[in-house]
């Protein structure tokens, strides 16, 4: 695309696709100091009335945000997900409530983008403008909770503009070794960089010694306790009974979990991380509407 046409408001979510496609990432410089401003601009900056679940890690991330954001919504909760990439329609990438973005709306979102980066003269890549986009809905759509599904990496991930309630990590691999690093620990740094000194829980799968020790170091500097980290090796406490149910044995009693034909790692992260936000919240927990959106 010339830079004519990106110098043009697209007026239909096809148009909005080509423009994004269009967005040269090699001429954006690394840092999250242009998507903070631009995101202060448009006022969405900090969501103060609402819980932040972030999801990082290697793999797992979707299905986890995703299992969360049903059942918080399947509670009751209005909840924003937001995840990348999208499989068929671009607008997977952002729902509320289970529902994926309308077309009209999500246009909308784009143009205060688009207003913003032309008032700023700011620069967004593909990622970054779409991350924005997600807030804007969410913030529309007064959302009580977001679950946001991390691009890459972590710390200077879009996403990571705003602070966490709660980070979760399903699992550390080694992946994107020339961004990320060339080692476990390397890359769970990275990771870690979605724990902020206002986070109250980190909830995490199973990983290496090198990755766990990297991450409970940076929630250890950022002021958590021990107690404030759940792991999969310990402090969640999962009875599988077969393939598909299991029963969560801590820090929460749930029996009989029925969950879709996906790796079991991720459910009880979502499970525990629901309960933990509905505790936030105030909330006392309805286990069968529960159930049913896991």
């Amino acid at each position: 695309m010339s830079s004519t046409d990106l110098n043009s408001r697209p007026c239909d979510l096809a148009s909005w696709e080509n423009y994004l496609n269009g967005i040269n990432p090699n001429i954006i410089e690394l840092g999250l100091d242009r998507v903070r401003k631009v995101a202060a601009f448009m006022g969405v900056d900090s969501f103060p009335d609402s819980r932040i679940v972030t999801v990082a890690g290697t793999n797992g991330k979707g299905s986890t945000a995703s299992m969360l954001a049903s059942a918080l919504t399947a509670s009751g909760i209005s909840c924003g997900l937001y995840t990348s990439p999208h499989i068929l329609n671009f607008n997977e990438r952002i729902s509320v409530n289970g529902v994926n973005a309308d077309e009209k709306l999500l246009c909308e979102a784009f143009s205060a983008v688009y207003d913003a980066v032309t008032e700023t003269g700011i620069h967004l890549t593909f990622f970054e403008y779409t991350t924005l986009a997600a807030f804007w809905l969410f913030r529309k759509n007064e959302c009580r909770v977001l679950v946001l599904e991390v691009g890459l990496g972590g710390r200077l991930d879009a996403v990571n503009i705003l602070d966490c309630d709660i980070a979760v990590i399903p699992s550390i691999g080694r992946d994107h070794c020339a961004l990320l690093g060339n080692t476990e620990a390397e890359i769970a740094f990275e990771k870690a960089g979605i724990i902020k000194t206002s986070t109250r829980n980190v909830l995490l799968g199973y990983l290496s010694g090198e990755a766990f020790g990297t991450i409970v170091s940076e929630a250890s500097k950022r002021g958590l306790s021990d107690t404030a980290i759940y792991s999969l090796e310990k402090e969640i406490a999962v009875e599988y009974t077969d393939a598909t149910h299991f029963n969560l044995r801590a820090p929460f009693t749930v029996n009989g979990v029925h969950v879709p034909a996906l790796p079991l790692i991720n459910a009880p992260l979502s499970l525990t991380a629901a309960l933990l936000i509905l505790q936030q919240l105030g909330e006392t927990p309805d286990y069968d509407r529960l159930l049913e959106g896991i």
